[in-house]
């Protein structure tokens, strides 16, 4: 079977916004509270009530310990000015498109003109917008347009999520009944994408399963969209992974866990998830044994020209081994080993230990350390999937962190919550912004 992702897929730039938003609080160690949903999407909203953030509906619940947060579909004027008015501590994550349709609104309502809302009453970020409007009317249909005067003169503005084609008809049947008619195409750039690669991909597969939030607009109207292509369109809230199928058998289990290594974007790509891993080269090799002479590892974190850091240890069998970085750096996975870098290690490590020039080199080896953008190790469960947890990018820290770790992930998994695992995960966090360093200390 054959499987195929839309061109245009996940979050919007406004939704993406939000959760770097909450997240960049949360690593603040900031308590935080939300106005609303954040968005419509049950698999995110547990996920923040996990991390312990709530979403409120109310202001007369509002905890003055907690920041709040603004929902992405913005909220009623008259709260905004109540939220000011009191001087309540509040960050706004409403989508700057749906921020920038309360300007327009707020423009057009000096010119006296009718401001027609094309879009759904119920819906949070209409309310939103409508409470803006001084002289507004909320229509989502044909029949709804029949108030109109043809003297009237009326603005027009569309709900982000709302189906391009739809919108299309309304300002065409609107054209037809007003003598002036002033339109502002405020439909998300995001959600006409999306519109038009489900109608791109529909006719062209068996089936289509559209994922997202029971009661997300967006989502509804993929589906919808879809369905009207391809009647075998199906939609689903919450994805999993059923099963991994490998060239020796399939193999099903309630959770995933990513711990592919130098391959950790490969196998999350096949789940449709992005990581930022990418493995480069290590030169390394192996001496003869001999008896017991050194103390502790050694690390040089000195650069030098054709390498970075280097170190080197005695095992508990008496090799030496040692490993070093080259510069600039060898990106990928070939394993081919070379001996080019050799006279440079030993060069360096004669300079601080002249009696390891007595040592005859056994083997050497290629190897890669799959390296995450910051240098920490990215752990943790994917927003996306509701069973796929990720344990990737341990940049060569794994033999170091691999036993501590690997309890942290057995207690992410299982939900069995140590008191420092929240904190502790924070440094970890696949959704963090990767602006950190890496410090040797």
């Amino acid at each position: 079977m054959k499987i195929y992702t839309a061109d245009e897929a996940g979050f919007c730039f406004g939704v993406k916004r939000a959760l770097n938003i909450i997240d960049r609080l949360h690593e603040s160690n900031e308590s935080i509270e939300i106005y609303g949903q954040l968005i419509h999407n049950n698999t995110v909203l547990n996920n923040l009530k996990e991390k312990g953030i709530d979403c409120i509906n109310d202001l007369d619940c509002l905890d003055n310990n907690r920041k709040l947060i603004i929902r992405t579909h913005g909220i009623l004027k008259s709260d905004e000015e109540f939220l000011r008015d009191k001087k309540v501590s509040y960050v706004d994550a409403t989508c700057p498109l749906v921020k920038k349709i309360h300007r327009i609104i707020e423009q057009v309502n000096s010119s006296k003109n009718k401001i027609l809302i094309i879009g759904n009453s119920n819906h949070p970020e209409i309310r939103a917008i409508s409470s803006y409007a001084e002289n507004g009317l909320i229509v989502n249909s044909i029949e709804e347009l029949d108030v109109l005067k043809h003297n009237e003169p009326v603005s027009v503005v569309a709900q982000t999520t709302l189906d391009s084609g739809f919108f299309k008809m309304m300002i065409s049947e609107i054209i037809d009944r007003v003598e002036h008619v002033e339109i502002f195409n405020t439909i998300c750039s995001a959600t006409i994408e999306r519109q038009e690669a489900v109608k791109k991909l529909a006719p062209k597969v068996d089936f289509v399963i559209v994922i997202g939030g029971k009661n997300s607009s967006n989502t509804k109207k993929l589906y919808n969209i879809s369905k009207i292509i391809n009647e075998n369109t199906f939609h689903i809230e919450k994805s999993r992974i059923a099963s991994v199928r490998t060239n020796k058998g399939e193999y099903y289990s309630a959770n995933v866990l990513n711990a592919a290594g130098v391959y950790a974007r490969d196998i999350s790509q096949m789940a449709g998830i992005e990581v930022s891993v990418d493995p480069d080269c290590h030169e390394a090799g192996i001496t003869e044994p001999v008896k017991p002479f050194m103390g502790p590892m050694v690390v040089d974190m000195r650069s030098e020209p054709g390498s970075k850091n280097f170190y080197f240890y005695q095992s508990t069998e008496g090799q030496v081994i040692f490993c070093l970085t080259p510069d600039p750096p060898i990106l990928g996975t070939d394993s081919r080993a070379t001996s080019g870098f050799l006279p440079m290690i030993a060069k360096r490590m004669i300079k601080i230990m002249p009696m390891l020039a007595n040592l005859k080199v056994r083997r050497t080896w290629r190897g890669q350390y799959p390296n995450s953008p910051d240098g920490f190790p990215i752990v943790g469960k994917v927003r996306e999937l509701d069973n796929f947890y990720q344990a990737v990018g341990m940049c060569g820290q794994g033999f170091m962190l691999g036993p501590g770790m690997a309890e942290l992930i057995y207690r992410l998994i299982t939900k069995n919550h140590g008191p420092d695992d929240a904190e502790i995960s924070k440094s970890f966090d696949p959704y963090r912004d990767f602006k950190g360093k890496e410090v040797f200390k």
